[in-house]
């Protein structure tokens, strides 16, 4: 998938000699930072188990036979647990060009949405976050029995020394930034004049649409897709469009085309037997109170937005809090988000979708050949 880097690295290796040739080591955007910080180069866990086929995932130790096939191991960084280890100190040198104290500890952080879960209390079995960014990103924090299933993305979470499920949707809120830019200019333009939020009146031209969106259905494959069906050459397409559909209606069918897909991808997770039974929502498309019900109402599930939605920022504090004992544990993470309101699913219209869920996966199983042809 796109996030094994064993194949990238390769790519550079073979495709780019130059830079290959001056590449001395090799590590992640926050492996970078802790490097200038503290002149280490480390990884966590959760980074790192994206780096197929390089690492071993039972246990997260590179795998030698299969990482000296693209590079030499003194290229690669040490693996260093983010809240159980400290990955260094902060240099003379750091501390100079920074004015942070030289000495002061460093984690090794992580990526954006390991942090982000972190963020707003996904801590334990069960809890899922649902980032609702450019793309749809979701991470889940798995039990011990759980974590030796395989079929889903797996990889050891930032805390509490467990796994996680993650996935991504390729298109979403890049979609309804795609339809503001070619159907509402007059709106993003009203709005830099001073006018009302251009989302804010597209999207309430949506909100009597019914639901089906009036038989229209979007399959949100606008740059292919990535789980659950991992097809980079998928097509988007708004089907079944006639005279009477307006602009609200494209809106509307978007939300609810980014919403099948989350429900697809809900249930190729419980088909694996890990337990989802609620959501926690974070990022810019929780400001649309449409756009989340129409999820929750689509996968019959309940979402949760907390109050203080910071980001990744916030999480890798909370992390560093933990690695030098000034939060005593993760549970007291949990204690200190709260909720600013819940989302509840409407039984009736869940209901509704269940025969526009259908087709929408006949849809694309249908015409993946003809997309591919395209």
């Amino acid at each position: 998938t796109v996030e094994h880097f064993g194949p990238k690295i390769m790519w550079i290796k073979e495709n780019e000699p130059d830079v290959w040739a001056k590449t001395k080591k090799i590590t992640f955007d926050a492996g970078w930072l802790v490097a200038k910080l503290t002149g280490n180069n480390v990884v966590d866990p959760y980074s790192a188990g994206g780096c197929l086929p390089m690492i071993n995932l039972e246990d997260i130790t590179w795998n030698k036979e299969m990482a000296e096939k693209i590079c030499p191991m003194s290229m690669l960084p040490e693996i260093k647990r983010s809240t159980y280890d400290i990955a260094g100190e902060i240099t003379a040198k750091a501390a100079e060009e920074t004015g942070l104290f030289a000495g002061t500890p460093v984690i090794c952080g992580t990526t954006d949405a390991g942090a982000e879960a972190v963020s707003i209390g996904v801590i334990n079995p069960g809890d899922v976050m649902l980032m609702y960014g450019s793309t749809a990103f979701w991470v889940g924090v798995c039990s011990k029995e759980e974590e030796a299933k395989l079929g889903v993305n797996h990889y050891p979470y930032t805390i509490n020394d467990r796994g996680c499920y993650t996935g991504g949707m390729a298109t979403t809120g890049s979609l309804t930034r795609w339809l503001l830019d070619k159907t509402a200019r007059e709106l993003v333009e009203n709005e830099a004049k001073g006018g009302p939020s251009a989302y804010g009146t597209l999207f309430k031209e949506a909100e009597d649409i019914p639901v089906g969106s009036d038989g229209l259905i979007c399959l949100p494959y606008f740059m292919g897709e990535r789980m659950p069906i991992e097809d980079p050459l998928a097509k988007g397409c708004f089907f079944g469009l006639n005279l009477r559909h307006g602009r609200g209606h494209l809106v509307h069918a978007a939300f609810e085309g980014i919403a099948y897909g989350v429900r697809q991808n809900i249930e190729h997770i419980r088909s694996k037997g890990f337990e989802v039974k609620e959501l926690t929502a974070v990022g810019g498309g929780t400001k649309s109170p449409l756009w989340l019900q129409i999820v929750s109402d689509v996968c019959n599930i309940r979402q949760v937005v907390p109050e203080v939605t910071v980001g990744a920022s916030y999480g890798d504090a909370l992390m560093a809090g933990l690695a030098i004992g000034a939060i005593d544990s993760p549970e007291k993470i949990k204690d200190m988000v709260k909720v600013k309101y819940v989302v509840e699913p409407d039984p009736k219209k869940y209901e509704q979708y269940n025969k526009y869920y259908e087709i929408y996966k006949k849809l694309y199983e249908n015409n993946k050949d003809l997309m591919h042809q395209l």
